[in-house]
């Protein structure tokens, strides 16, 4: 490289060192530190009635305190053997007019559908129809369809 580009070269890069140093803002002191924690606002006084005074805001019974919340589902309402086929009746329309693998819809899933009339007509208990209803739904084969009972 000629000694003409050398000086040149030179010359550029202590212009930019020196042009990078001028354009940088010089940083300036902070006067105050900065808090990390804001001063607490103090709550205004709230009345308190006569009756109340030397009494701990939050009462509570000792019964309460121990007392654990009871864990029961209600069974299902009994239905009639009326609501028990209207039910089927509605089940078998949506599957046979809205399913999406009509595939699935088979004689052998018809077959139950009547198995299923045939035993509410002779008299099914109601927890026994819904059993007879999931185990209907679940005929069809898939992970997404289910029955849901009212309880």
């Amino acid at each position: 490289m000629p000694y003409r580009s050398r000086l040149a070269l030179a010359a550029l890069l202590s212009l930019s060192c020196s042009l990078a140093r001028v354009a940088l803002p010089r940083p300036t002191p902070t006067l105050s530190p900065p808090t990390s924690t804001p001063k607490p606002t103090p709550i205004p006084p709230v009345y308190l009635p006569p009756q109340c005074a030397g009494t701990p805001v939050a009462t509570i019974p000792a019964a309460t305190t121990m007392a654990l919340p009871t864990i029961g589902v209600a069974g299902n309402p009994e239905i009639d053997a009326e609501t028990q086929l209207a039910v089927l009746e509605d089940l078998r329309s949506a599957v046979e007019t809205n399913y999406v693998v009509p595939e699935a819809v088979s004689e052998d899933w018809r077959a139950r559908v009547d198995a299923t009339r045939a035993a509410i007509e002779a008299g099914l208990a109601t927890d026994a129809f819904y059993t007879r209803m999931r185990e209907l739904v679940s005929a069809l084969g898939d992970d997404h369809s289910y029955f849901q009972t009212p309880a």
